[in-house]
């Protein structure tokens, strides 16, 4: 095992490289009597394996404690490996090829308990608490940029960004990391610059030195970030989070996902919408508030007693079909603009006219959440 440590630990990324220290070290502990000794691979079987998995999913933590599912299939991932290059190479020799086959080792879908979904006014707080703008600048990046960080941060350019200029939008260039270069969605991206992000990114610009390289120079001195974003939590007046930058990364692409669509959630956070369906998207309590304004009615067609669903909206806006109009006083509520949308189009199918144009323009319609 350590001469498998040897020969590849100069070919990965730092990341990948701590992921294998760590499984290796608990391999050590669990086979080797706490590390005291190296372990021979002809010594391991599929029992031994079974004992393994029972050992990290109790007690396999840094206190004696119980390690989190999907780390434990990290680590008898990586323990896999390591039995499976033993048998390509013939370093393993047995009746029962690699002990791991058959155990389970596919990552796990972030549990509820995990997520936490991060409203703007909370991440207001977070901004308020940070130090400097290099940090809000950080945070917005992940929150309002839907990206990694520290790792896509790390190698961002101020010749990445292209400014907003008139009425055409700005964008931000993201390069692929080394981790998920040959992944798929893991290449090179494009994503807009949103106004906050641009704001932000602005303040820290001006902030630096002329001919300043990197957007985040001192970002590069370090991988672990995770700490000083507990401390800003903890600032912000809040309790301990739950993996504070994945869940500011999962909140905007769910947002992405809500007001646009999974492709472009998909396109603009780096990711496929399978692995963000699993990891990523959330349900919010905006996608309660909208569940509760559709009610259940017959289907028209005679020939089917299914239901479906459909937006109560004449109550807000005047049915498409009739003379009411608009309610002005209930649409400054916040109605959800795929709802208000919606009706708009139902409105030119039929050819009414229910709602006016300088009715919208002096209606403050926005959509609930934002």
């Amino acid at each position: 095992m350590t001469k498998w440590w040897e020969d590849r630990k100069g070919t990965k990324t730092e990341a990948t490289r701590a992921t294998w220290r760590h499984a290796i070290r608990t391999m050590r502990e669990f086979f080797c009597e706490g590390g005291k000794t190296d372990i021979l691979m002809t010594d391991i079987n599929a029992y031994h394996a079974e004992a393994y998995e029972s050992w990290l999913e109790t007690s396999g933590g840094d206190k004696g404690g119980p390690l989190a599912l999907g780390t434990v299939r990290q680590r008898m991932k990586v323990s896999k490996k390591i039995l499976a290059d033993a048998v390509k190479y013939k370093a393993l020799e047995s009746d029962w090829g690699n002990p791991f086959d058959g155990r389970r080792t596919a990552s796990v879908a972030s549990p509820q308990s995990r997520q936490k979904f991060i409203t703007l006014k909370e991440f207001g707080r977070l901004l308020d608490a940070c130090s400097g703008p290099e940090w809000r600048g950080l945070l917005l990046l992940a929150r309002i940029g839907g990206c990694r960080i520290p790792s896509e941060a790390r190698n961002l350019k101020w010749d990445h960004i292209t400014w907003t200029t008139g009425t055409r939008g700005g964008t931000v260039f993201v390069e692929r990391s080394a981790k998920n270069a040959n992944k798929e969605g893991g290449g090179d991206r494009l994503f807009p610059l949103w106004p906050e992000l641009e704001r932000g990114l602005l303040e820290l610009s001006e902030s630096q030195p002329d001919g300043t390289d990197f957007v985040f120079p001192n970002l590069r001195e370090t991988t672990n970030i995770g700490p000083t974003i507990d401390r800003i939590v903890a600032r912000a007046g809040f309790g301990k989070w739950p993996k504070p930058a994945q869940n500011m990364r999962a909140t905007r692409a769910t947002e992405i996902e809500h007001y646009f669509s999974g492709a472009q959630a998909a396109e603009w956070c780096g990711h496929t919408e399978r692995i963000a369906s699993s990891h990523y998207w959330m349900v919010t309590t905006h996608d309660v508030d909208k569940a509760a304004q559709w009610w259940t009615v017959a289907n028209r067609d005679d020939t089917s007693d299914s239901e479906f669903l459909a937006p109560d909206l004449g109550p807000l806006l005047g049915s498409p079909t009739g003379d009411s109009g608009p309610n002005l006083e209930l649409l400054q509520a916040e109605l959800p603009i795929s709802e208000l949308l919606e009706y708009l189009g139902n409105c030119r199918k039929n050819g009414e006219t229910a709602i006016k144009l300088e009715d919208l323009m002096t209606v403050p319609v926005r959509a609930r959440g934002t």
